[in-house]
Parts: structure tokens; C-alpha cells; sequence
């Protein structure tokens, strides 16, 4: 009667991490084939013009990390978007269902660095050091699981990090995952950053990096596993310090990684940081709002 009853209990979880995999897959699929006609109201992130005739202009939108294509002969969108992201606007653009810009429209500037942070000579980010993978499991099997099926992935993360930091006084990390339009062009992508968790572990003589990431794995990954995923050659994608390392060398790599603190939000707290010297120190509270209205 125990054996029976073993049985039937591996038979489930077989059973149940078979339609994990499939779901996690069928959401793969599902994002790579959505439509994503609609119209958003975001900063642009930054322009990449076309690399030939048949090539549309990149254009990266900063909002739902999402790639917009514009037609190469669409010069006055071409021209509002280039200096509305100099001046970091804020648009209002239509996409069709392809990802193709059909209008574009000025909204106003954007509200974008209106925080106050500390230099970052003054303040050191120590991540937390978990004793062994056990603890990695177990933090990847708590997380909170009830985000939107179309959550942004750095809601997710924040909600995640910021969840797991009140509730175990840990420091966690963030990796951004930036695709570049080499990659973009070449595979049509549809993302120009993934962003997600990860935790460093102590492993016998070494201390390891493991992505938390619950959308697409079924555990903690390795960082090398974990863009392999992603990145379809499975080619190596280079770990930066800052964002122009990503955006001023978009045909050497298909991809970059930035790995920061567990305060840092979106992409454009990199490239401030970078700009202006400041760095968050510490969870803001609208941004955790923002986090749990849009993604949870």
C-alpha cells in the first residue's frame, strides 16, 4: 500500500512539473507570436537606424521594454523620435500587430529623474550570500506567483526582490539582459531587455550566480544557462558596468548583461546613474506601487 501510494505521489509531481514546462513554454511561444497592436504612451529608450534598404529603423520603447519598427521612410517620425529622446519625451505611438509604428505623437517631458539619490561614493551594496542551494529553492518556491499573465518583467522582479528582502532581510541582485539590434534584426525580436532576480550562493569552493526566474525556469539557473535561453545561438553575452557599453556597441554581441542592486527598477536607472553620478540607495515607494498595480 506505501509503494502504491509513492507511486501516485511521483506520478503527480511528474505530472505537475510536466504542465509547469509546458505552460512556461506556451508563454514563451505566446509572447514571441502576440499581438501587439495598441497604442502606448512611453520615453524612448533609444533609436537604432535601419543597417539596410530592407531593414526598418529600431526603436526601442522604454515603457514594456517592447521593440518598435519604423518603415526607412518614415523621416519625420524618424526625426520627432531621435530628438524627443534627447530631450526624453514622453509619445504617444500606435503599433500594429508586426510591431510597425503607424503614428507618433508628443505627449510631454517626461517626469524621469525627478528623484533624489546618494552618491555612490557614499554608499556600498552588499548582496547576501545564501549558505547553499537549498535556500535558493526555497526562495525561488515562495515567490509571489500571482502576476498578470502580460506583467512587465521588471514589475515582477521588483515585486519579487522587494517581497523577499522584507520578509528575510536579504539582498538580492537584479540582472538586465539587453538584446541588441544586431539581435533584434537578425532573429526579429520582440524585447530589447529582460530583467530578473538572482542570488549568489555558496558552493563548496566558489561563490555562484543564480537567476531567479520564475516566469521561464523551473528553479534557480545558472547565469550562462539562463541566457541560453533567451539567446538562440546560445552565444556568450558579455557582462558590462554601463549602460553606453550596451548601447554604443550594438553589432559586436548579440547581447550584454548589467547586474546591479535589487534598487534599481528599469533600464533608465542605469543609464541615470551613468549620466549623473546618482544611484538609488534604498526601495521608493511610488516605484513599488507603480510594480504592484501594473504587474500584480
Amino acid at each position: 500500500m506505501i509503494e502504491h501510494q509513492c507511486d501516485n505521489l511521483i506520478f503527480i509531481w511528474h505530472i505537475s512539473c510536466f504542465l509547469n514546462d509546458m505552460f512556461k513554454i506556451a508563454l514563451l511561444l505566446y509572447l514571441s507570436t502576440a499581438s501587439f497592436a495598441s497604442t502606448i504612451q512611453t520615453e524612448i529608450a533609444s533609436v537604432h537606424l535601419a543597417r539596410n534598404e530592407t531593414d526598418p529603423h529600431l526603436i526601442f520603447l522604454m515603457k514594456d521594454g517592447v521593440v518598435g519598427k519604423l518603415p526607412i521612410d518614415q523621416i519625420k517620425m524618424l526625426t520627432m523620435l531621435t530628438e524627443g529622446t534627447k530631450k526624453h519625451l514622453v509619445f504617444e505611438i500606435e503599433l500594429n500587430d508586426d510591431r510597425i509604428i503607424s503614428n507618433v505623437k508628443v505627449i510631454g517631458a517626461s517626469a524621469s529623474g525627478m528623484h533624489d539619490f546618494l552618491l555612490p561614493s557614499l554608499f556600498e551594496y552588499v548582496p547576501t550570500v545564501l549558505p547553499s542551494m537549498g535556500d535558493a529553492n526555497v526562495i525561488f518556491r515562495e515567490l509571489n506567483p500571482n502576476f498578470r499573465s502580460r506583467a512587465q518583467c521588471y514589475n515582477k522582479a521588483h515585486v519579487w526582490v522587494y517581497e523577499e528582502n522584507k520578509k528575510r532581510n536579504i539582498n538580492l541582485m537584479k540582472v538586465f539582459l539587453f538584446f541588441t539590434s544586431k539581435y533584434i534584426w537578425d532573429y526579429n525580436y520582440y524585447w530589447w531587455f529582460h530583467v530578473s532576480p538572482y542570488v549568489l550562493v555558496n558552493e563548496g569552493n566558489e561563490i555562484t550566480e543564480n537567476v531567479i526566474d520564475y516566469t521561464f525556469m523551473n528553479g534557480p539557473t545558472k547565469m550562462h544557462q539562463w541566457t541560453n535561453y533567451f539567446i538562440v545561438p546560445k552565444t556568450v553575452c558579455p557582462t558590462v558596468l554601463k549602460y553606453s557599453d550596451y548601447e554604443q556597441h550594438q553589432q559586436e554581441s548579440y547581447c550584454y548583461l548589467i547586474k546591479k542592486s535589487m534598487y534599481f527598477w528599469q533600464p533608465q536607472d542605469i543609464d541615470t546613474l551613468e549620466r549623473t553620478g546618482f544611484e538609488k540607495t534604498e526601495f521608493i515607494k511610488s516605484e513599488v506601487d507603480a510594480a504592484y498595480w501594473q504587474g500584480f
